[in-house]
Formats: structure tokens, sequence, C-alpha cells
């Protein structure tokens, strides 16, 4: 026998190797569909870099860096003017007190309004909505590795109502 014969070779010696295929992709294809987790809501695996969610999926979060998705979108959007009334308005009696009475009237408000008065990141102010449940996340490993997080509306349409109060609040004149 000689060294050759003791050589691992391929088991399909005719099939050739493609070179100009790009064999890279598919490994990462796979690589981005292992992360993400199942929706608390429906059950169904949700992997945002992959492109690969359920109708509950509001955003996603990567490394501290969070995406909103479908209603949190409208949600983010919503904060965002919120911040900017609330910083214009810091020292406006008028607004302090609006401000104030629709963070007692309602838990999810309060917890927009404390978000908007901290500039808090919005994966924390996910966290403490009610209407919103968190995956179990997920890590990866390697040179690039990091930490990811899906975020889901357990009621379709309650973000959108949510931001509908947060837009009243921030565009309304005050009594």
């Amino acid at each position: 026998m000689s060294k050759i014969d003791d050589f691992p070779h391929d088991e399909n010696p005719d099939e050739e190797w493609d070179e100009t295929e790009d064999h890279e992709d598919e490994e990462d294809d796979d690589d981005e569909r292992r992360y993400g987790d199942d929706c608390p809501i429906c059950g169904q695996f949700n992997s945002p870099p992959a492109d690969e969610t359920c109708t509950h999926i509001c955003a996603w979060v990567w490394d501290g860096e969070t995406e909103t998705l479908g209603e949190g979108r409208i949600l983010r959007a919503a904060l965002d003017r919120l911040e900017s009334f609330v910083e214009f308005g810091q020292s406006d009696d008028a607004v302090i007190d609006r401000l104030n009475s629709a963070s007692a009237s309602s838990h999810d408000l309060g917890v927009l309004i404390g978000g908007a008065r901290g500039y808090l990141p919005m994966s924390e102010i996910l966290l403490d909505l009610d209407g919103i449940a968190a995956g179990q996340g997920w890590t990866s490993g390697g040179m690039l590795g990091g930490s990811g997080r899906n975020f889901y509306v357990k009621t379709d349409g309650s973000l959108a109502a949510l931001a509908a109060e947060c837009d009243a609040i921030s565009t309304d004149a005050p009594d």
C-alpha cells in the first residue's frame, strides 16, 4: 500500500470543484439562519439577519443596537417625536403637567415618557412595555461574534395604538 492510499480523498472523484462558484455565501446563509429565537406567541423561528420573521416581531437587538420592524417602526417614530416634545417643553409648566398626567394614566405611556425624558435605548423601553414579549436571545462566536434578542408584540395593532396616544401627547395643544 502506498502513502497516497493512506491520504483521505473524495469519495466522488468525478465531481469537480467549480472555483467560480461562491461557496462562502452558502455558509454565510446557513450561519445567519442560526441567529434568532422562537416567537413566544406563535412558536415560529425568527432570524432577522436572514429575513425570516413572523408577524409578531417588532424589533431585534444586536450588540446593543436596536432595529425596529413592522409596528416597532411606528412606535420608534412616535417616540422620536415625543423626545423632541420633552426636550423643547422641559421648562414649560403646562407641558410638564401634561406629561405627568399622561404618565399617571397608563403604564405604557409612563414607560414611553420616562424613556423620552431619560433618552433610554429602545431595547430598555421595549422590555418595560406590557404588550411586548422578549425572545430567549442568541449568541454567536468567533471574531465577529455578539449577542442578539428579538422582541415580539402580543396583539396586532397595539403598538400603533400606543404610538397614536404618544403622538396625541406631543401634538395636541396643552389644555
